[in-house]
């Protein structure tokens, strides 16, 4: 009995510091990533000396601490995923349309932007949420 208590006392205080972490705007996983790309990105301006570069990255910065959420990443990154399936499909329905003329100029050039098509989806699926 004495031991559950004492396992109360001492877990309880640690559930409730993550808790009132987590609601004191830690950022998650994806944001702190996110972040982290940034800040990365305005120490590269900086050494190049781009000024306007920075001020722009410092305004994204201080966007994603005051508004970012790993759900909305999330969202976008499925929005990115989606966008790049449709553009597949559109790619896919040209090739077809390419072969029903039998051209193989258009037939070639169809598959070749049907293969970037599906690059770009496979570089959008690979892309991680903070990015």
């Amino acid at each position: 009995m004495l031991k559950k208590i004492t396992r109360c006392l001492i877990v309880a205080p640690l559930a409730l510091g993550v808790t009132c972490a987590l609601a004191a705007g830690q950022p998650g996983p994806a944001c702190a990533a996110k972040q982290a790309e940034i800040e990365s990105n305005i120490a590269a301006a900086q050494a190049r000396g781009n000024a306007r570069e920075v001020a722009g990255l410092q305004k994204a910065l201080e966007a994603n601490q005051r508004h970012c959420t790993d759900e909305g990443l999330a969202q976008e990154h499925a929005q990115r995923v989606e966008k790049a399936q449709k553009k597949v499909a559109e790619r896919e329905a040209e090739l077809a349309k390419a072969q029903s003329t039998n051209k193989q100029k258009k037939i070639d050039k169809a598959q070749q932007k049907l293969d970037r098509a599906r690059a770009d989806l496979d570089q959008a699926r690979q892309r991680p949420l903070g990015g």
